[in-house]
């Protein structure tokens, strides 16, 4: 009994709400939601299983599972919920809860739960990298250097971009190992990776980098409103298209990166293709999230949280910026406000980079590693 004792968080509920906008203090658990949704199956019994782990206290049911991942959030709970009780928002300030408990230094949590520290932090870091690039301008090595570069220059983007990238890189990873470590505790911890066959890893991973790259799951939770909807307005595209344009931009820079500063070559610069497309993607994807949320007519569409907003912003931002400077590069011009541009733009991609383990970005890698896990429960030893 003590034991039993010893697990129960009565403000564990509190704690949550802190997070998003519900109420499932008014869920008397008629099993409706879990009952409606597609993706709900005996290896993931949500909302249900969370909404009652919340109210009774169980932190580690909401930390240790993959059920917070599993969701997708179409809203069809919340929909038919019959006491309004926001099932849906709920799983969804769970995600934030979930990432704010992973991350090592706490920061998350202040970003969460206080838009005020998110907006000054993400400002004051804007400024300092701003001084930063602009006082290592120079361009010492003779290296490549942008037609339009008075305040900054091309090196001090990308030094800056590794140096601070490799330190939330370690953020990053000590998150995961928690991630991991959570999720692996009723299962033996670090062993049970260990025991696993290369097979069942593959397979593992495999199904995964499928799901991360089709969205399939996302898909089968499409409601019936949304479906009657273009496919290229359905929620599991417009994720789609922010994915594939944030990670093709990625790709875009590192391969810039390579050619024109480690290899010194100008001929040839498929980054550029790349960047043009992705950017395309990015772009569609971020200005239609924001067009439904703005409208409000879905109900995953109607509660906006901040960290939410400050993402689609930030994602807008970098789009908007890089296609003004790919047409000031096309068409040959240059000026005083195309160098504002770029240092913009510049600033606003490293402190993606810089604040990824601390923000909703943050999902974007553990959601693939806890569906990972979850997968390898299944198909392992």
């Amino acid at each position: 009994m003590s034991d039993i004792a010893r697990k129960i968080d009565p403000t564990l509920l509190s704690k949550v709400r802190r997070f998003g906008a519900f109420d499932i203090t008014s869920c008397f658990n008629c099993g409706n939601c879990t009952a409606v949704c597609a993706l709900s199956d005996e290896h993931g019994s949500f909302p249900r299983k969370m909404i009652r782990s919340g109210q009774v206290g169980l932190s580690e049911n909401l930390l240790n599972g993959p059920e917070p991942w599993l969701c997708y959030y179409c809203g069809e709970c919340s929909e038919t919920c019959p006491r309004e009780a926001e099932p849906g928002e709920f799983m969804a300030a769970l995600r934030r809860y979930v990432i704010a408990e992973t991350d090592p230094t706490g920061i998350a949590k202040l970003f969460y739960t206080n838009p005020l520290v998110l907006f000054l932090v993400t400002a004051a870091v804007g400024v300092l990298l701003s001084l930063l690039l602009v006082n290592m301008h120079g361009n010492p090595s003779g290296a490549h250097t942008w037609m339009f570069s008075s305040l900054v220059a091309y090196e001090a983007v990308h030094l800056t971009g590794v140096v601070l990238g490799i330190l939330s890189g370690f953020i990053l990873v000590a998150g995961m190992v928690r991630l991991v470590k959570r999720n692996l505790a009723s299962s033996g911890g670090f062993s049970f990776l260990w025991k696993q066959k290369p097979k069942a890893l593959i397979a593992a991973g495999t199904e995964v980098a499928q799901e991360v790259f089709t969205m399939k799951r996302h898909g089968e939770c499409t409601t019936e409103a949304q479906t009657a909807h273009p496919w290229y307005s359905t929620p599991r595209f417009i994720h789609g298209f922010i994915l594939w344009g944030f990670l093709g931009l990625a790709t875009a820079t590192a391969v810039d990166y390579l050619l024109m500063y480690i290899l010194g070559t100008h001929i040839f610069q498929p980054g550029r293709v790349i960047g043009t497309v992705s950017g395309l993607a990015l772009l569609y994807g971020v200005s239609v999230a924001i067009w439904k949320r703005v409208v409000r007519k879905e109900k995953h569409s109607r509660f906006t949280h901040a960290s939410d907003a400050w993402l689609l912003a930030f994602l807008l931002i970098l789009g908007i910026t890089g296609f003004w400077l790919e047409a000031a590069v096309t068409f040959w011009r240059s000026g005083a406000l195309h160098d504002w541009v770029l240092l913009i733009h510049a600033v606003f991609a490293i402190e993606l980079i810089v604040l990824i383990a601390l923000t909703k970005l943050g999902h974007a890698i553990y959601r693939p590693v806890s569906l990972f896990l979850h997968v390898l429960k299944q198909k392992g030893v």
